[in-house]
């Protein structure tokens, strides 16, 4: 069976339950079977109406015969495909990628600088935690098929992006994760509710000819998630209208 290998992990890459579309696959046999039994033969019984029927049989035969073979085919034909439905066929994007324009994304990330961000979680503060992650979120973006750019927004300052529309990919990422990594906390006041403002703000001037993604790093404070009524426009109000 090691000859069945390669072709077994070709169909692994294109579906999702490789093995149902084997079963698929030999289920075929069966209507094949069912074609074969019936052209059995029996015994011939000879009788004088009989040489009406064969005259008319013959003018048929090839008929029939392309029209069960036809009836055979589409019975494999329903068998293969019930089996690719429940193995879930796919294309992968490594074949599509050349085929059609990859999809273009703007990833907007809210990053929380404030010194409170400081405080730890264990072995690790806050901040470190949201840095990490924000240089995984980059790492996997630059492998993405996708058009992928990143617009990096620090609380201590709003208007003042760290990142605008930088291309991420594997020439880049390099350079965009070492910045990443020189990010520190601002001893600077900073405003998470202003900071959503701006990308409300941002996202209703821009075009709608790119696929926009928002992401919030915060250690969610209590006095900045607040909702007070001398503080209407809180996160939490802005981040509805984005959503």
């Amino acid at each position: 069976m090691t000859f069945l290998a390669p072709l077994h992990q070709a169909i692994s890459a294109i579906t999702v339950n490789p093995w149902l579309l084997w079963a698929g696959i030999a289920a075929i046999a069966i209507p094949i079977l069912i074609h074969l039994l019936n052209k059995r033969k029996f015994k011939i019984v000879d009788w004088a109406a009989m040489d009406f029927l064969l005259d008319a049989d013959k003018k048929n035969r090839r008929r029939i015969r392309l029209e069960n073979l036809l009836l055979l085919l589409l019975r494999c034909l329903a068998v293969l495909l019930i089996g690719l439905l429940l193995a879930r066929l796919f294309v992968p994007t490594s074949v599509t990628a050349g085929l059609v324009d990859a999809a273009q994304f703007e990833r907007i990330v809210v990053l929380d600088n404030s010194l409170s961000m400081q405080s730890r979680l264990g072995n690790e503060s806050a901040w470190e935690v949201a840095r990490q992650r924000l240089v995984d979120l980059a790492g996997s973006l630059a492998q993405d098929q996708a058009d992928n750019n990143l617009t990096l927004i620090l609380t201590s300052s709003p208007t003042t992006r760290k990142f605008n529309l930088e291309h991420i990919d594997a020439d880049s990422i390099d350079e965009i994760t070492a910045e990443l990594k020189e990010l520190e906390p601002s001893d600077a006041g900073t405003d998470l509710a202003a900071s959503l403002v701006e990308v409300e703000d941002y996202l209703a001037s821009q075009p709608a000819n790119m696929n926009r993604v928002v992401y919030l790093l915060t250690d969610l404070r209590e006095r900045d998630w607040r909702s007070l009524e001398e503080q209407p426009e809180g996160p939490v109000q802005v981040l509805g209208r984005i959503g």
